[in-house]
């Protein structure tokens, strides 16, 4: 089943944003990365700074997600992730909505996951079984995105917010 997923996403193709009035210009060299600055992620992490982790950044090839990776320490495992997909048909991006779940950073915890409101068509979040942050998952039209990472509840929602509000 994982092998057919990750063909599927393979097939789907990527989805390249572009700079805007409504986009952070210059946030990052991939695109995922231009969805969100630096100050958006430190201010929700509570943080004077935020750096992108250029190793952990950029298309994966094997899922056909594009990420970035954020984080506010040199050494520290506080930070932030986004995977994000988009589904050629409204199809694909349900099937994204329901495959994305299989990602090992949403199964990650056992927790019953919680609606979020406001965050593009649907959202829902789950807490890290131990320790602060969780994982949330929405979808906005053809896109489905994951965020996880150390912010809180609150603060995942808060960056989830910007980024759906910033996919075309």
């Amino acid at each position: 089943m994982l092998e057919l997923l990750t063909a599927w996403l393979l097939a789907a193709g990527l989805w390249v944003p572009r700079p805007g009035p409504d986009r952070p210009s210059g946030a990052g060299p991939y695109p995922a990365c231009e969805l969100l600055s630096l100050a958006e992620v430190a201010g929700v992490m509570g943080a004077p700074r935020a750096f992108i982790d250029s190793l952990n950044s950029g298309p994966n090839e094997m899922t056909g997600a594009q990420l970035c990776s954020w984080y506010v320490k040199e050494g520290s495992s506080e930070g932030v992730m986004l995977k994000l997909f988009r589904g050629a048909t409204q199809d694909q991006a349900m099937t994204l909505w329901y495959g994305v779940r299989a990602d090992g950073d949403w199964q990650m915890s056992k927790v019953e996951p919680v609606p979020i409101a406001g965050v593009g068509d649907e959202a829902l979040y789950r807490p890290y079984p131990v320790g602060p942050g969780g994982s949330l998952i929405a979808r906005k039209g053809l896109h489905v995105f994951l965020l996880t990472g150390s912010p809180s509840r609150d603060g995942l929602a808060a960056l989830g917010k910007r980024v759906a509000g910033r996919l075309r």
